[in-house]
């Protein structure tokens, strides 16, 4: 009988045991019983070994996979943690904070990355730019207003394209059951076509059109738009649809749509949206047709480019098309070129209507933050386990002369490591939310939705617990794990030599990276005083700006001669704009001399002014006259403009007629440069003229004390209301405005110094660690040592001298390489402080103490401990 092919069911390893059994069965029972009845007892036989317990047996040769054993493990690691809550409470304070870090910058560099591209076409959406190949402003995102409707109707290589103008905040009237709201909107309000909402779908955010019309709701001249909140805001549980709102005390304007508010992830943060229509009758039609000089640098345009159309051939038909409407000087100079939609938020020279943007480079540091700060609470749990392994070192050794595997000891040291992983992981989660939510300001983040609920941060947090397991506990268990019996139960384990100087290692790289962020925080913060102390070139202090209607000049004159009367004003001004600050009106023109006609265009930023207007911001005149009233035609240049167009001396430009905007023009006046930007950037050009037409802003100089100030803006809050009763009084200081060209770089410090905090906590956590772990290992030697006549001052010497060497050690490595770095920061800085020695050696100082006096209670505990309590158990 063919046995073997019989046995096919049984598993292959026990196939030959079976078959001889059966084999030995069926001869006795040929003796016994006979041929034929054997036959029959043999199927029987092999009928029975149709059982789970045969047919599912394991091959017991094989290691058996110890799964029977985790319960036991993570119940262990329980018991170890609660008998060990110091160290414990360390090691999960230390995961946690490197796990909190690690998801907060996760989430933020998720946010900064995601802007505008929720879009349904976002890789075909392009911004037009305009360049320029003299100048200082050589490349720009505002245009000249004829651009949108030329390039529509004469350019056939987009598919569409909408013209956009950010107004910013202004003053919204609204009338409910007969009483007047008036209120002032800081952000949002902006200009836009019909074909904004074809081309900015926001697909996948929520967005949709709540009520009116998307094909014809932007049609008309004064036709609005509003967000959902905003339509809450004034008109509550009403339909707004069809009601009228006033803007800016002018413009009756009725409300024909409302939408869902926009996400907060895209650089178009509009919640109020005038037909772009309404810009012809505000502009004149003559300007927006014919005026391809002078540029608004909020009037931008977008386009959607046809699939499989390249950029080059988009431009190529822009310079076409420009040269017709355009001299042929201005068609060589100016061009008009596209910027990825994407690339908005990443590009700091060309900005967004957000006013914030992010390069690659911050969002690798962030990056690196994060992975260094996760690598650091790694770094103490590896020190922490190992120190506090040496008072596990018995347990060790017993588990092995009872025949624990070093697989199982691993596997036991994992767990524990995996269950502080999962606790700190979870408070970590909670941590993170709480900390996006309270921080938005600071991170520059609006919480999409909770991080529960993001499967890319659940996705990455499972990868972080399984990392920081393998990372924190795999060496530790190794090491634990390597110790011979003898040795274990003698209370030591692993390689001595080896793991002094790895952890001896990790602590350098703890406090090179900690220094390394407390000397970029020091240099941050000393830059941001050398640019508020720095002489701007005008007067900042006791100016109170005030936005003026586009009214009668008879208007601005009955408000110059009420504020001028209050006696706490020294000086009062009206003009365009006000010389610095990034919130003011800016305007570009062409401007070169009238004589050189071959010399290509200088692009300049442009203000119309008043003769009060210098004398009041202490702008210094160098040449020539100031303006009188009744002016026209007429400039006032600064010392940049004058050398950019080619005058060698001041004196020279006196007089000289020049094009500005595509008009003659005649400087009379050439005035000391002043700092019309930040000090991130060099001084730019200016270009003065008398325009009362132009006026938008008027500048208030007080001569009184601080604790005057409020009696100050009483008063001219009632000269404002007797001269315009309908407008909101809305004032801001102008130093205060100035302070928003550092808005980053103050937030770029306070995180500096945050993270300097954290990594110096974390720092100190692993010295901590570390000195557990020697001062374990050395207590007999301090007891011997105090035996033999040893001073307290003498143990501490003896013990905190190896880490004052490692700290000095990581701040040779952190200085060079501080200093490299924060000086490629300062380069980004036209004007920046040096980087002097004491810069650099404070922050040290300050790590070297600080963690000194971490270390001062535990060294000093170990030094006054009494020699016979060490000694008595020998």
């Amino acid at each position: 009988m063919n046995i073997k092919g019989i046995l096919f069911f049984v598993p292959e390893h026990l196939r030959e045991e079976i078959e001889g059994d059966l084999l030995q069965r069926f001869e006795r029972d040929v003796q016994r019983k006979g041929h034929p009845r054997a036959k029959l007892h043999l199927a029987w036989n092999i009928i029975r070994f149709f059982r789970p317990g045969i047919l599912f047996r394991k091959n017991n040769n094989k290691k058996p996979i110890p799964v029977f054993m985790l319960k036991n493990y993570f119940v262990i690691a329980i018991r170890n943690m609660m008998a060990h809550k110091m160290s414990s409470s360390i090691n999960i304070l230390s995961l946690i904070i490197g796990i909190t870090s690690a998801l907060v910058m996760m989430s933020v560099i998720q946010y900064e990355l995601s802007f505008d591209k929720f879009h349904t076409n976002a890789s075909r959406i392009y911004r037009i730019v305009r360049t320029n190949e003299t100048g200082w402003d050589s490349r720009g995102s505002g245009i000249a207003y004829p651009v949108t409707d030329v390039f529509r109707d004469e350019v056939s290589a987009i598919e569409k394209i909408t013209g956009v103008q950010y107004y910013g905040g202004g003053q919204i009237d609204v009338d409910l059951h007969g009483t007047v709201k008036k209120m002032i909107e800081t952000k949002g309000f902006a200009f836009v076509d019909q074909e904004f909402f074809n081309v900015f779908d926001f697909n996948n955010t929520g967005f949709k059109w709540i009520s009116g019309n998307p094909q014809t709701a932007l049609a008309e001249p004064f036709s609005v738009v509003i967000t959902e909140s905003l339509a809450k805001k004034y008109f509550g549980d009403t339909d707004p649809l069809g009601k009228t709102i006033l803007l800016e005390g002018q413009l009756e304007s009725k409300i024909t749509g409302v939408v869902s508010d926009l996400p907060g992830n895209t650089d178009l943060p509009f919640t109020l949206m005038v037909s772009y229509s309404t810009l012809n009758l505000i502009e004149g039609e003559e300007r927006m047709k014919d005026d391809w000089n002078s540029i608004n640098a909020n009037q931008q345009a977008f386009v959607l480019v046809p699939p499989g159309t390249s950029v080059e051939e988009v431009e190529a038909q822009f310079d076409k098309v420009h040269a017709l409407h355009v001299n042929k000087d201005m068609a060589n100079t100016r061009k008009y070129r596209l910027q990825a939609l994407t690339n908005l938020h990443k590009d700091a020279k060309l900005q967004n209507f957000n006013g914030r943007t992010v390069d690659e480079t911050a969002l690798l540091i962030m990056a690196i933050t994060g992975l260094l700060l996760l690598s650091v609470g790694c770094i103490n749990s590896i020190n922490i386990t190992t120190a506090q392994s040496t008072m596990r070192s018995k347990e060790i050794g017993v588990r092995k002369v009872l025949g624990g595997q070093r697989k199982q000891l691993i596997l036991q040291f994992l767990s524990e490591t995996f269950v502080l992983g999962m606790i700190a992981s979870v408070l970590s989660l909670l941590l993170a939310e709480i900390i996006l939510v309270n921080a938005g300001s600071l991170t520059n983040t609006v919480l999409q939705q909770h991080l529960i609920l993001d499967p890319f941060i659940l996705a990455m947090l499972g990868i972080l617990v399984v990392s920081v397991t393998l990372i924190a506990g795999l060496y530790p268990a190794m090491v634990v794990s390597a110790s011979v019996i003898t040795t274990a139960l003698k209370g030591l384990t692993g390689n001595h030599t080896n793991s002094a100087y790895l952890r001896k290692t990790l602590v350098v790289v703890q406090f090179t990276v900690t220094q390394m962020f407390l000397i970029g925080a020091f240099i941050v913060i000393n830059q941001l005083q050398y640019s508020r102390k720095m002489d701007p070139g005008f007067d900042k202090e006791m100016i109170i700006n005030i936005s003026v209607p586009q009214n009668t000049t008879s208007k601005m004159n009955k408000l110059r001669a009420i504020i001028s009367g209050i006696p706490q004003v020294s000086s009062f001004s009206i003009s365009s704009s006000f010389p610095a600050g990034p919130h003011r009106n800016h305007w570009f023109v062409s401007v070169r001399r009238q004589e050189t006609m071959q010399e290509r265009e200088t692009i300049t930023e442009y203000q119309a002014i008043d003769t009060a207007f210098l004398n009041l911001y202490g702008i210094d005149l160098l040449q020539g006259r100031n303006f009188i009233n009744g002016d026209s035609a007429l400039a006032i240049v600064n010392q940049a403009v004058a050398k950019e167009i080619g005058f060698k001396n001041d004196e020279d430009a006196i007089g000289a007629p020049i094009i500005l905007d595509g008009k003659n023009y005649k400087i009379v006046g050439v005035c000391k440069d002043f700092h019309n930007g930040s000090t991130k950037n060099k001084i730019g050009g200016m270009v003065f003229v008398y325009r009362p037409d132009f006026f938008y802003t008027s500048s208030i100089k007080l001569n009184g004390d601080l604790e005057s100030i409020q009696n100050t803006v009483f008063a001219l809050e009632k000269a404002w209301a007797a001269v315009y009763p309908d407008m909101v009084f809305d004032y801001t200081f102008f130093d205060e405005s100035l302070e928003h060209y550092y808005r980053e770089e103050k937030k770029l410090s306070t995180l500096l110094q945050i993270f300097s905090g954290v990594f110096l906590l974390l720092a100190c956590l692993g010295l901590y660690g570390l000195l557990s772990f020697v001062i374990n290992r050395r207590m007999k030697e301090v007891a011997v040592r105090k035996v033999f006549g040893a001073g307290i001052n003498n143990i501490i010497t003896l013990i905190s001298k190896d880490y004052v060497v490692l700290i000095l050690v990581s701040f040779a490595i952190a200085a060079p390489s501080s200093y490299y770095f924060m000086d490629q920061w300062l380069s980004g800085f036209a004007y920046h402080m040096p980087i002097t020695w004491w810069i650099i050696v404070i922050p040290g100082a300050a790590a070297l103490a600080i963690a000194m006096i971490t270390l001062s209670g535990k060294l000093l505990k170990a030094a006054s401990r009494n020699p016979a309590e060490t000694l008595k158990h020998e």
